[in-house]
């Protein structure tokens, strides 16, 4: 799915930590994109990106510049579809920016890992279970 709206995605680098954390969870809590006043892309802020810089410091002085991932993933636009999943899977991402020729975030294509099709992997897998339960 691409998502053509990026006001709905997309924040300052000034945003406060609390606001990029709605912001996060706003959108199913997987990734803010970071833009500029021209709106081209500068970075991007996932769940986790905000979970390592709460340990490095207080979240009252974290703004949105201070968690992203200064240097994303992105693809063009015009890219094909088929290229911007095979990269979103190469790299087990579920979200990409799609940006135009100067940069700009135009687009974000959306995964989600719960409809991804099955992998290759030809890995045998061997559950055995039994018993009551008493040693748990």
């Amino acid at each position: 799915m691409i998502h053509k709206r990026p006001d709905d995605f997309c924040t300052s680098p000034d945003l406060p930590f609390r606001d990029l954390a709605a912001l996060v969870n706003r959108f199913s809590g997987r990734c803010a994109v970071v833009i500029d006043e021209k709106q081209r892309l500068l970075g991007t802020v996932t769940d986790g990106d905000m979970r390592r810089a709460l340990l490095r410091q207080s979240s009252d002085q974290l703004v949105a510049k201070d968690v992203m991932k200064s240097n994303p993933w992105s693809l063009p636009i015009t890219s094909p579809a088929a290229e911007q999943i095979d990269f979103m899977r190469q790299r087990h991402i579920y979200q990409l920016p799609l940006l135009d020729a100067d940069g700009r975030v135009v687009a974000i294509r959306i995964s989600d890992p719960l409809y991804a099709s099955p992998s290759n992997d030809d890995t045998l897998v061997v559950l055995m279970a039994g018993g009551l339960g008493t040693r748990l």
